[in-house]
């Protein structure tokens, strides 16, 4: 099949599922940005995880009702790529490393839910500009701003919360 895996359930019951993307036509766009990516090995020196093994890139799935119209709001408001397209999930590259999975939530595995356990948070490099956009075309629900550009927090059409950080938003 176009990917193999397996799911483990992590202390507090949250899935954590491992794949690998194989070759095939859905996965035409994604895998050769996978293979771009170094694998990042445990650092930690009490890590019981075997030498060699390490992940390269995060995919965060999140689970809607009506998938097309999440489809459109990712690809128009926000901008991204759709890399892969498994009919009933659409992954969407964020970053090098980084991937949004939309998710039919009639055929994953989990439902949907009304309230919302995932904060999907984007870093800016020009949070100036972005600020200008939100501003100006009010491209989702705002829920909470700090008065400038380090911080904006809306919601997506489904409710999902979703924070945009300039990258000094710590400081």
């Amino acid at each position: 099949g176009p990917h193999d895996g397996f799911v483990a359930i992590d202390p507090e019951g949250y899935l954590l599922e491992f794949e690998e993307f194989k070759q095939h036509k859905e996965n035409e766009k994604f895998v050769p940005q996978l293979k771009q990516n170094p694998t990042v090995l445990p650092q930690h020196a009490t890590s019981q995880v075997p030498d060699g093994l390490g992940f390269h890139s995060m995919i965060t799935w999140l689970y809607y009702q009506d998938v097309l119209g999440m489809q459109n709001f990712y690809e128009e408001t926000l901008g991204f790529e759709l890399v892969a397209d498994q009919g009933w999930t659409k992954i969407y590259q964020v970053s090098p490393t980084a991937f949004i999975g939309l998710v039919d939530e009639r055929r994953g595995m989990n439902d949907y839910a009304d309230e919302k356990a995932v904060e999907v948070a984007f870093l800016l490099e020009r949070p100036d500009d972005y600020w200008a956009y939100v501003n100006a075309q009010a491209p989702f629900e705002t829920v909470s701003t700090t008065g400038d550009t380090t911080q904006i927090m809306g919601l997506d059409p489904e409710r999902y919360l979703m924070d945009f950080l300039s990258d000094g938003w710590m400081e």
